[in-house]
């Protein structure tokens, strides 16, 4: 498990900047998602995490929705954010409640910062909240029960995505130890755990997509893209939810 203090550290001096992501796997494929399941012509949605906001603008502009909103803890993400058009707020969340009245959204995305945050219960109950009665969310977040993980595992391995230590990256089948990539993530979820803790959050995973894992050397990337297609063995995991 990571340390949170050091996650936002670097985050703050490094934060998601998204205009370099955008053909990134994860991203082209959350917006064809919410293509397909969030109507057109929506009034509000709000990006939790929404870094300098080019993923945002894509995303919005994408379901014609009128008003885009974010949220984001670097002060510098949130100026760029705000350049675009986005009404965005900076906010810790996990120490503030959204800075929002309930039931103010139509459609609120959320992309990979689940596994980032101290709270994650927090930051489910105020999704909720500030989403309307028949509205969509649409969350991402790596998989800790991948193909890969369940063999690594079997091997005597860590799964992967997972961290030991705040220095190195250790401890990995087929990864030579590294040091300083990556902060680790607070904590990591499979589709099982991730359902159960939103219901009791009052959102009901309605849908879900695997994505692959592009890191992959080529041979593992052909066999990879062949099990991404069962979002329970795919290396990240997109959800669609609504109010239970």
């Amino acid at each position: 498990m990571a340390d949170t203090k050091r996650v936002k550290k670097v985050y703050l001096k490094g934060y998601a900047k998204n205009q370099t992501l955008l053909y990134n796997d994860r991203l082209v494929k959350a917006l064809s998602v919410a293509q397909e399941v969030v109507s057109k012509k929506r009034e509000r949605m709000l990006d939790v995490g929404c870094g300098d906001g080019s993923f945002t603008e894509l995303l919005g502009k994408s379901i014609q929705i009128k008003k885009m909103y974010g949220i984001d803890i670097a002060p510098d993400a949130v100026r760029k954010a705000k350049t675009r058009g986005i009404e965005a707020k900076l906010l810790d969340t996990d120490l503030h409640r959204f800075p929002f009245p309930s039931a103010h959204f139509d459609f609120i995305y959320c992309g990979n910062l689940v596994e980032l945050v101290a709270d994650a219960d927090h930051l489910l109950m105020e999704i909720n909240r500030v989403l309307k009665k028949d509205g969509v969310v649409i969350m991402t977040f790596p998989n800790i029960a991948s193909w890969l993980s369940r063999i690594a595992l079997l091997f005597g391995f860590l799964p992967y995505y997972s961290r030991i230590s705040t220095q190195y990256d250790l401890g990995k089948m087929f990864v030579k130890t590294t040091k300083g990539q990556s902060t680790g993530f607070i904590r990591l979820f499979n589709i099982s755990s991730f359902t159960e803790l939103a219901k009791l959050y009052g959102l009901k995973v309605e849908k879900t997509y695997g994505v692959r894992e592009q890191a992959l050397p080529m041979p593992l990337q052909i066999i990879d893209k062949l099990f991404s297609r069962r979002p329970q063995l795919a290396f990240k995991i997109i959800c669609v939810l609504t109010k239970a």
